[in-house]
């Protein structure tokens, strides 16, 4: 489990190209069905800051399973979870422009920073524009366009450590001619 600081999981074709699955902070989870399967992991993890985890051995997990109901009843609710949330965004990535999976991805990654729950700006640091394109599914070129269009409506502020996204509840509606 995360307990502070960002993991941002890779997934890297036989061919040697890398794809960012996601960016995940605090108190996510990473690694549980490869433990629990025993299976090898199918993704890459680095950290984008300094990060603190907690680590479980698999025996570990299989004896707590084992003999505390509680504890196997909520890792089921977090698979779960953590399975919903992936079809969600999967079949929400299909079915959407891109411009509007740029628009989701970013705000969910703006609301992993630490800024108060009611602050109106927030800030993406952390990961390259290359990274960003490949979690959207879009080329550099489209990405960075579509980067320039939003800083041209007002939406966001590119500098050096990242992106500043001026208003989140603004940026994060739904778009009207995206």
């Amino acid at each position: 489990m995360i307990v502070s600081g960002r993991v941002r999981t890779i997934h890297t074709t036989e061919h040697g190209a890398e794809f960012t699955t996601g960016i995940w902070a605090d108190d996510y989870i990473i690694g549980l069905v490869s433990a629990y399967l025993g299976v090898r992991r199918s993704l890459t993890a680095e950290s984008l800051d300094p990060v603190e985890l907690l680590m479980l051995p698999q025996s570990a997990l299989y004896t707590l399973l084992d003999n505390i109901p509680q504890f196997a009843r909520n890792m089921m609710r977090i698979l779960a979870a953590q399975a919903y949330d992936s079809m969600r965004r999967s079949g929400l990535a299909v079915l959407q422009p891109a411009a509007i999976n740029l628009r989701r991805s970013m705000t969910r990654l703006a609301m992993q920073d630490d800024a108060s729950p009611d602050a109106h700006s927030r800030e993406i640091r952390g990961l390259t524009q290359e990274d960003l394109a490949s979690m959207v599914g879009v080329s550099r070129t489209w990405l960075n366009q579509t980067l320039a269009s939003f800083e041209r409506s007002g939406l966001i502020r590119r500098h050096r450590n990242g992106i500043t996204i001026t208003d989140i509840r603004t940026f994060s509606a739904p778009p009207v001619d995206d």
